[in-house]
């Protein structure tokens, strides 16, 4: 296994979305085939008159793309959208002017490039990349918003930060949901914990990281860090692409999945608690696997 791809597949493994820097996919290429060499035309007997040729039939339908191009435009598409939405919504709760706006998408341009350079970056790198970033979006941004607008920016991040919590912690509560038959108390319980371990996480997280992330207020076009890969990423434990590293990231995943079970067994009864420790076992089997492959 080529060591680049560890990342994503122990995120894989642990149920968690994965990725760096995402971008649309785009399709592959279409299969050119050769059509053969046309046969000579065979002359009509010389007794015979050739019918003249019928004249050509016009046709209204459009020309046929290649495999992929409707996909491709399809996502340009979306990702347009997406991005005009959130910069109406800015727009809308800061009461930009034009010139705001040109400041916003010029910073964000910049972002772009900062994220997504020439050169491949070591994932390891991409905490002190992103954050550069960001803080060159802040500090664009902040000398063209008013002190009324600045505080409705943050106001915005906050809210967009709360609502990512939220959306997390219910993404998370329907994956153990699906374990085992829990009660609506047992639910409502179980929620609780997973938000506040959630939230924990995002404090810990440096300031201007939200600025960067898919769940980004600003539009970002097709460059951003994926939320759910963040807490899955190293940061300062030396190179990503190093087995040592990747070894004892594999190590803190497995402690990880067992504080899952320490956060969860006193809400579960005895057969939920078992059900729940086979799923454990399970990933962690399957990151062990991937362990063995960098030995």
């Amino acid at each position: 296994m080529k060591p680049n791809v560890l990342f994503p597949v122990i995120t894989a493994i642990l149920g968690f979305g994965a990725g760096w820097v995402l971008k649309p996919a785009t399709a592959p290429e279409p299969v050119v085939r050769k059509s053969p060499p046309a046969r000579p035309a065979v002359p009509p007997p010389t007794e015979v008159a050739a019918e003249p040729a019928p004249p050509p039939v016009k046709r209204t339908q459009p020309a046929v793309r290649p495999a992929g191009a409707a996909d491709d435009e399809t996502l340009k598409n979306q990702l347009k959208s997406r991005d005009e939405a959130k910069l109406a919504r800015l727009v809308e709760a800061l009461n930009l002017n034009d010139e705001q706006k040109a400041v916003f998408l010029n910073a964000m341009n910049m972002a772009e490039g900062i994220l997504n350079p020439e050169a491949t970056l070591d994932p390891s790198k991409m905490l002190e990349t992103a954050l550069n970033a960001a803080s060159g979006i802040e500090k664009a941004i902040s000398g063209t918003l008013t002190p009324e607008q600045a505080a409705a920016f943050a106001a915005l991040r906050k809210r967009s930060e709360e609502n990512t919590i939220e959306s997390t912690t219910q993404n998370r509560m329907g994956e153990l949901a699906k374990l085992s038959d829990l009660s609506p108390e047992q639910r409502e319980k179980l929620a609780g914990i997973i938000r506040e371990n959630v939230r924990t996480s995002h404090e810990g997280r440096p300031a201007g990281l939200d600025l960067v992330l898919d769940t980004s207020v600003l539009p970002l076009g097709n460059t951003f860090i994926a939320n759910s890969a963040v807490d899955n990423m190293i940061f300062s434990q030396g190179s990503a692409l190093d087995p040592a590293t990747q070894r004892s990231y594999i190590d803190l995943q497995r402690k990880n999945l067992d504080s899952q079970f320490e956060d969860y067994k006193d809400v579960l009864t005895p057969a939920q608690q078992e059900r729940l420790r086979i799923d454990i076992e399970e990933r962690k089997q399957a990151l062990d696997r991937v362990g063995e492959l960098l030995r």
